[in-house]
């Protein structure tokens, strides 16, 4: 059963961030301490990349594999 308060939530249209909501929203959360902040300034994200783009090429291989097993 449907009822009223459903209703009015299913029928609310969602809004889409504005051109600069998320700029202000990232400095609203800087202001009030975002933990992602201090994360960013004390790890070398850098140093993860040779690792992920391995990780990321075999995945690339087996889904291309995939694709031409599904061909066949």
């Amino acid at each position: 059963m449907i009822t009223k308060t459903n209703e009015s939530l299913a029928m609310k249209k969602v809004k889409q961030p504005g051109f600069f909501d998320i700029t202000e929203r990232t400095e609203k959360l800087t202001q009030l301490g975002d933990p992602l902040v201090e994360l960013k300034a004390r790890i070398n994200w850098e140093a993860f990349r040779p690792d992920l783009s391995k990780v990321y090429e075999k995945h690339v291989k087996a889904m291309r594999v995939r694709s031409l097993l599904m061909w066949c």
